[in-house]
């Protein structure tokens, strides 16, 4: 089965523990998920545009090439998340906690990253043209330059 946001905000509905849950492939577009607790969620290749996920917990979830433009994430607790080669182009980030998270090859295009914590994150690839990093906080996170490694202080 697919997980759709019909599925997911029902099961919420009905008092589902979605921790952990698997939804690979879900479209969860436009998905209300405002302040839900989906620490270890996997969501590899989902679809969650315009999704409000505004102070979910999301600790050690998988969006490993989800597509999230237009997501609402501010406030979220995305400690040690594996975002690799997420789509986030012009997502709310804004105050987003992303200690420890792997944003390789993650496109945040215009993605509004003002006071997020970027913290340790390996930022190896990723693409933040024209984002928006108004005291975002870097110290620890990793990319590379020119073939070499650089740690931001």
């Amino acid at each position: 089965m697919i997980w759709t946001k019909y599925h997911v905000e029902l099961a919420l509905a009905n008092g589902a523990d979605l921790r952990g849950a698997k939804l690979w492939n879900a479209d969860l577009r436009g998905a209300k998920l405002h302040g839900v607790d989906l620490q270890h969620a996997d969501f590899q290749d989902a679809k969650l545009q315009h999704a409000d996920f505004q102070d979910a917990k999301l600790q050690g979830a998988s969006l490993q090439d989800a597509k999230l433009q237009y997501a609402d994430l501010q406030h979220v607790d995305l400690r040690g998340a594996d975002m690799r080669g997420a789509d986030l182009r012009d997502a709310n980030l804004r105050g987003v906690d992303l200690l420890y998270a792997d944003l390789r090859d993650a496109d945040l295009r215009g993605a509004d990253l003002r006071d997020a914590n970027l913290q340790s994150a390996d930022l190896d690839g990723a693409d933040f043209q024209s984002a928006d990093l108004r005291d975002a906080k870097l110290r620890g996170a990793t990319f590379w330059i020119a073939n070499r490694q650089v740690v931001a202080e």
